[in-house]
């Protein structure tokens, strides 16, 4: 009886040890199981490019799964920088935003917002990039972004139009564009032989695309090319020229479209017979205008034909409380095979070299963008700090003389007085 009474005991025992220990070991997995991180992410524009981005991020999740993304669309370019800026400075900036331009890469870094990532990055994850662009991401040859697309310029015509107006292709030089441009226009019609890039918006977009890159082409610029000390000549001769040629083919030989009616829903419409854009057209129509007959060719010369290359970035704030988690949701947005899939929809050009034959294959159009660059007729653009408000502030001015409301000269002089101002406001701080 003793014996199975101390047997019992001892089964007790060790019964209550193994509850002990099952207890013990599952409150240690408790107190050490982590909480996934949670990323709160920003991407700009909607659209097929958005729904690529919440693609990836799916695939993302699935590969890390103790990181979490919360996802927010921006839905503009001009709300995205007020947004950044407003919740950087009241302390709630997201930890990462899909893409900046990388003209507020200088301004960015100036205020001590953007995370530095050069010590992340290695050869194999930048690849072999073209025009060493990993420099629009730099400052002090430290990289604050990882560059996730480059676009250019290329001519975009209605091959439809040309034959109808005993066309027989596009045109070579300016005075080409110009000649073409007034053949091709129908104003009883609402067609149009060419039409400016976005004359309704007052930002650098507007002010490089319908203004600047066409200073470059006749062998001028408006700007000294020194970021830290910028000088601006808009009454220099080259840049007083290239704003007369754009209003008078606008107003004295109605060859252009008049500011007034630059809509792009016209192109969708086959109403306007050329227009610059780059690649990004290219998806769109798909959706806008699918019956739309479209070629592109490389710009028209003056002296010379150079398109400006620019881009954006994947970037992590400096306020971050995850750099390494931030930075593992860029570099896998960066992946060869995840950069293709949102650069076909959205129709931008890739970084790496290694990738452009799977963009050429998507559509011919891209030949143009291909060809302009091996013809060495795409650089890089030039940047300093404050290009936004400064670039913004000549968009504006322009408007005087594309509306009609001041003579080239008057808008150019104007201009110059608020340009020097905005200069000077960026650079006393």
């Amino acid at each position: 009886m003793n014996t199975k009474k101390k047997m019992a005991k001892r089964l007790s025992y060790v019964m209550a040890c193994i509850m002990f220990l099952t207890i013990f070991t599952v409150g240690i997995g408790i107190t050490q199981a982590k909480e996934p991180v949670t990323l709160k992410v920003w991407h700009v524009y909607g659209g097929p490019g958005a729904k690529s981005i919440e693609l990836i991020t799916e695939r993302f999740e699935e590969e890390n799964p103790d990181i979490k993304i919360k996802f927010t669309i921006v839905p503009n370019w001009t709300e995205a920088r007020k947004k950044v800026l407003v919740s950087y400075t009241g302390g709630v900036a997201p930890d990462v935003i899909t893409r900046i331009k990388d003209y507020w890469v200088p301004e960015f870094v100036q205020r001590g917002m953007l995370l530095d990532i050069s010590d992340y990055v290695n050869e194999e994850v930048l690849g072999r990039t073209y025009f060493e662009f990993v420099s629009a991401a730099s400052v002090d040859d430290r990289l604050y972004g990882l560059p996730i697309h480059i676009y250019w310029h290329s001519l975009f015509y209605n091959p439809d139009l040309f034959w109808e107006a005993g066309i027989g292709g596009p045109p070579d030089t300016w005075e080409e564009l110009r000649e073409f441009g007034a053949k091709l226009t129908r104003p009883e019609k609402n067609q149009w032989g060419f039409l400016l890039y976005k004359l309704q918006r007052t930002d650098p977009v507007m002010a490089g695309e319908s203004y600047v890159d066409w200073v470059i082409q006749n062998n001028s610029d408006i700007w000294n090319g020194d970021a830290n000390d910028p000088k601006y000549d808009l009454t220099a001769p080259g840049a007083v020229e290239t704003l007369q040629y754009l209003v008078d083919c606008m107003y004295k030989d109605k060859a252009f479209a008049p500011a007034e009616i630059s809509k792009e829903s016209l192109i969708n419409e086959g109403r306007i017979a050329m227009w610059w854009n780059h690649g990004s057209h290219i998806p769109t129509f798909k959706v806008t205008a699918p019956d739309l007959n479209y070629r592109s060719t490389i710009l028209p010369k003056k002296e010379n034909r150079t398109a400006t290359a620019w881009g954006n970035a994947a970037a992590a704030f400096s306020s971050t409380e995850y750099p390494t988690e931030s930075w593992k949701f860029m570099e896998f947005l960066v992946r060869p095979e995840n950069n293709l899939e949102w650069l076909k929809g959205v129709g931008y050009l890739p970084v790496r070299q290694d990738m452009w034959k799977d963009i050429y294959s998507t559509h011919p159009a891209y030949d143009s963008f291909k060809r302009q660059m091996l013809e060495g007729q795409v650089k890089l653009g030039k940047l300093h700090r404050g290009w936004d408000p400064i670039r913004s502030t000549l968009a504006r001015e322009l408007q005087y003389a594309f509306w009609g409301k001041k003579s080239v000269k008057d808008t150019l002089e104007d201009a110059q007085t608020k340009v020097d101002e905005a200069v000077r406001e960026v650079f006393s701080q």
